[in-house]
């Protein structure tokens, strides 16, 4: 499904208005919690801030910040579309004399030493859990900020000062090379 943008020079008047600025604030406060703690919630509160401006083309300076940050906090070796053997339950590992099955709560286990690896098996699996709905997340507002960006940059004239302004935003905003390329691809 296109979507069609209307084809008109704009001087990022949008960008001062009280409804952007608020926005502002709300993302900046929640980039600066972000770098204080790492926890990429807060990547999703400024993503959930900044998708709130019902312009595409306002407030394109936010989402390439954003876009940033989210694209620094991913770890690009790790593919969230790949098979990272997550289970709803972990099965409890075999040994002792007391019969286990799935499901079991750990403290049911007599055997301590048995006990010790089915915790740390569950550890293992909320651990690989996390990461994968961090890097879905995180992907998911990648992707949908690189969308953004250039669905506006494709609805204006090639010569128009607002597109060679989104341009300049680009080049003065985002730090990797791979990242301005795709924002960038015809």
């Amino acid at each position: 499904m296109a979507i069609i943008l209307p084809i008109v020079d704009h001087s990022f008047a949008d960008e001062n208005s009280t409804d952007t600025k608020v926005v502002q604030v709300s993302v900046t406060n929640a980039l600066n919690d972000f770098k204080q703690t790492g926890d990429y919630a807060y990547l999703v509160k400024a993503w959930d801030a900044v998708s709130s401006i019902k312009n595409a083309q306002s407030g394109i300076e936010l989402k390439l910040t954003v876009l940033q940050v989210c694209y620094k906090a991913r770890d690009m070796a790790y593919d969230p579309t790949a098979d990272h053997h997550i289970t709803l339950n972990v099965t409890p590992p075999l040994g002792g004399r007391q019969s286990l099955f799935s499901g079991m709560y750990p403290k049911d286990i007599q055997d301590p030493v048995v006990r010790k690896k089915f915790e740390e098996d569950i550890a293992e699996n909320n651990r690989r859990e996390q990461k994968l709905n961090k890097e879905r997340k995180l992907q998911q507002i990648q992707d949908a900020l690189i969308n953004n960006v250039r669905v506006v940059l494709k609805g204006q004239p090639k010569e128009s000062p607002f597109k060679k302004r989104v341009i300049q935003l680009i080049d003065s905003t985002i730090t990797e090379k791979e990242l301005k390329e795709k924002l960038l691809e015809p």
